[in-house]
């Protein structure tokens, strides 16, 4: 079922809201909760829209952020590549499909790493692949959604490691 109008964003902002929040906290297990319920807000509003690939590869991607919170398993994390590949492979259509393909394994390994520094570092990376998909696709709203993020990505670094440290040194004079 395609819902006609803007009916299908709602649960797309939603998930929006949650994924732009939850990087401002600096604790690994509720930045994965916040990003496994975004995705699937994101997943059901790519199923009401008709992109099913795209709602597939965002419920997946909810699955196995919920599964990294609990394990870091290296067998674990590459069969989460190999089937993020796969989903990808199925729907490929035009050569920013492989975008998809590689923010998406981006993103698994940035949620499948033990330290949030890490998690921090390699998750703009799959943000920015995933805007440059999202532009040559033309989903203005997922580019939206990415610029966001990165922003607040941006901006939860600055305040936890630039403002942070003037804090720590403000304190260590007195």
């Amino acid at each position: 079922m395609v819902l006609e109008g803007a009916l299908h964003h709602i649960p797309g902002i939603f998930g929006l809201l949650l994924i732009v929040t939850a990087w401002q906290f600096n604790d690994r297990q509720k930045i994965l909760f916040m990003n496994a319920t975004a995705f699937a807000f994101f997943a059901v509003s790519l199923f009401l829209s008709g992109a099913v690939v795209g709602g597939a590869m965002m419920l997946f991607g909810a699955f196995r952020t919920v599964i990294a919170n609990y394990t870091q398993d290296k067998k674990l994390v590459a069969l989460f590549l190999m089937i993020s590949v796969a989903i990808g492979v199925t729907g490929y259509t035009q050569w920013y499909d492989a975008l998809a393909i590689v923010g998406g394994c981006i993103g698994i390994l940035a949620f499948n790493s033990k330290s949030v520094d890490t998690m921090r570092i390699l998750a703009p990376m799959g943000s920015i692949v995933w805007a440059v998909h999202n532009y040559n696709a033309g989903a203005w709203p997922q580019l939206t959604t990415d610029c966001l993020v990165l922003v607040s990505m941006a901006i939860a670094y600055i305040r936890m490691n630039y403002l942070a440290f003037r804090v720590q040194r403000r304190v260590t004079a007195q």
